[in-house]
């Protein structure tokens, strides 16, 4: 969501992911591009502690994007502190999780201090997976989620038992078999595209259903 649209849901959480570009500079992309590029760093920071301070969006959180190391997030951890973004009450600091790496590492991930995770499911199962999920010839391997979700079971438990949510993005979040297997695992909430929100609200409440029935018939 955007930082003008936290004012119109004041008594929603709105997380804003930092810009992950990635032309030019050798493609690097990411927390590793931010820490590097103050010219694209300091204007995404002076706006939200503008909406925050000047405007009393206090709704407005801060998702940490795609990163490649425990390391590199204390870092920018330590940038956005300089900043006056710190971790408290009124404001969370969330990681972006889209590689195989910050599965294997999450635990070193949760220690150094998050306050929720965003599961980037297309960038997870491409690098998973072995494949780029932009080709157009290669979407069929989007299908094959079986491998990615065995993959994702642990470190769901251990949010689960860190008391962190987890919010799920991504085109294969409408994977019925997908969604099922979030909505088992607790997902706090889902991530799509503004005109796919209608249809995943139905698709949704369907899985939920099926996931009450089958508690109950236990």
């Amino acid at each position: 969501m955007r930082i003008v649209e936290a004012a119109v849901f004041p008594e929603v959480p709105v997380l804003v992911k930092l810009a992950d570009k990635s032309e030019g500079m050798g493609k690097v992309r990411g927390t590793l591009r931010l820490l590097h590029q103050k010219s694209l760093f300091d204007p995404l920071t002076e706006a939200i502690l503008f909406a925050r301070n000047k405007k009393g969006l206090s709704n407005v959180h801060i998702v940490i994007p795609f990163i490649r190391s425990p390391q590199e997030l204390m870092q920018i951890k330590r940038d956005l502190a300089v900043k006056k973004l710190m971790r408290k009450n009124s404001l969370q600091i969330w990681m972006e999780a889209a590689t195989p790496e910050n599965i294997i590492n999450l635990e070193e991930y949760l220690l150094a201090g998050v306050d929720g995770v965003v599961l980037n499911l297309d960038e997870l199962i491409a690098h998973f997976a072995g494949f780029d999920h932009q080709e157009p010839e290669l979407m069929f391997y989007k299908r094959q989620v079986t491998g990615l979700l065995k993959f994702l079971e642990d470190s769901l438990k251990l949010l689960h038992k860190s008391k962190k949510p987890f919010l799920a993005s991504g085109s294969i979040v409408l994977d019925p078999e997908v969604l099922e297997f979030l909505v088992e695992k607790g997902v706090y909430g889902v991530v799509v595209e503004r005109y796919e929100a209608p249809s995943v609200k139905d698709l949704l409440h369907q899985v939920e259903k099926k996931h009450i029935l089958s508690l109950g018939a236990n």
